[in-house]
């Protein structure tokens, strides 16, 4: 669990720098237009609303730890290619980033709740 859990962390705080990072370095180093930073970030919150949704039914067929793994080893390679690419390749790659790094959320709450099924909701009300 204390793997999961760190694995969980590692994730947050990637996905989080990303969101808040991503714009200046499209605007700063890729010279991207500042009025297009908001649609990169909207392209990938969309894709990772459609990953999550995928990666359950997926984790189901397939496995959890192969799903997870698969996630979150995908994620650096698109990441990678997103900065050294520019224009559409830009959006497509980091698209995909987000696809498939968020695509390990439900996936991971629901091997915490496998680890655990003794405490589902825990506490009590």
């Amino acid at each position: 669990m204390s793997l999961l859990l760190g694995v969980v962390m590692l994730r947050s705080w990637v996905q989080m720098g990303l969101l808040t990072f991503i714009p200046f370095y499209f605007i700063n180093h890729m010279k991207g237009d500042p009025m297009q930073a908001g649609n990169l970030l909207f392209a990938f919150l969309t894709a990772g609303t459609l990953g999550t949704l995928i990666g359950g039914p997926l984790a189901d067929r397939f496995g959890y730890k192969k799903i997870l793994l698969f996630s979150l080893g995908l994620t650096s390679p698109l990441l990678f290619l997103f900065m050294t690419t520019s224009g559409a390749w830009s959006y497509v790659w980091f698209f995909l980033a987000g696809f498939i790094m968020i695509f390990s959320f439900a996936v991971s709450m629901a091997m915490g709740q496998s680890y655990m099924p003794q405490n589902v909701g825990w506490p009590p009300a």
